[in-house]
């Protein structure tokens, strides 16, 4: 299965987009995807990345609009490559011809590209392309992966609530007490004596009320 596949800049942007746009074999949807977008924007980094994947959505996005397709997102585009990325950093083989897997890992693969938490390539996408090399499933490797970032991102987002929770409540308790005692220190006589009388008599039972919750 092991295979590297290299690809170089050899059509115009406007054959590679239309490519991208008569996609047909919904099997490897995203085996082509990110190979006819890794074809342009390729492993480039920083500024010159950026501008060639935004020329690649403009270009993609007129094809796509031609044909009444869905539109790109520029995010989408950072997937695709990071799909076709991780698979040729796993050696792995991308021609549906030679690997009829090809087509599930780049699947897999596109699944963990589209997930974030907090070092990603170290905690997640490094240690699955090594188990890859070292002879494990790529699909297997790939979606073990992405399970264990979004259960780690889960139990970060739910200690993250917890942390507030717990000093929301905590913050309630001095707030509350601090405006109740400033509310009863507002009440004085001519305070009340504007008051409807219905008012008085919400006013009347909210102190009894609380005459009582203070002598429990």
């Amino acid at each position: 299965m092991a295979k590297t596949t290299t690809i170089t800049k050899t059509r115009s942007i406007e054959e590679i987009a239309e490519d991208f746009a008569s996609i047909s074999d919904s099997g490897n949807l995203r085996l082509n995807q990110a190979r006819l977008t890794y074809e342009f924007v390729g492993s480039t980094e920083g500024s010159e990345a950026a501008e060639l994947r935004d020329t690649f959505r403009k270009s993609a996005n007129a094809a796509l609009l031609r044909k009444r397709e869905g539109l790109l997102s520029e995010t989408a585009i950072v997937y695709f490559v990071n799909t076709w990325k991780y698979m040729i950093r796993a050696n792995v083989d991308t021609s549906p011809e030679t690997n009829p897997n090809a087509g599930d890992i780049a699947k897999a693969a596109y699944v963990l590209a589209s997930q974030t938490f907090r070092k990603n390539d170290e905690n997640y996408v490094n240690p699955a392309i090594e188990a890859i090399v070292n002879g494990m499933d790529p699909v297997k490797a790939f979606t073990s992966a992405t399970s264990d970032l979004t259960k780690d991102k889960k139990a970060d987002s739910e200690k993250k609530a917890a942390d507030r929770a717990q000093k929301e409540k905590e913050a309630d308790k001095v707030i509350t007490f601090d405006s109740i005692a400033a509310t009863l220190g507002m009440l004085k006589k001519q305070n009340v004596a504007s008051l409807t009388a219905e008012q008085k008599s919400t006013l009347s039972a909210l102190l009894k009320a609380a005459t009582a919750l203070v002598a429990a």
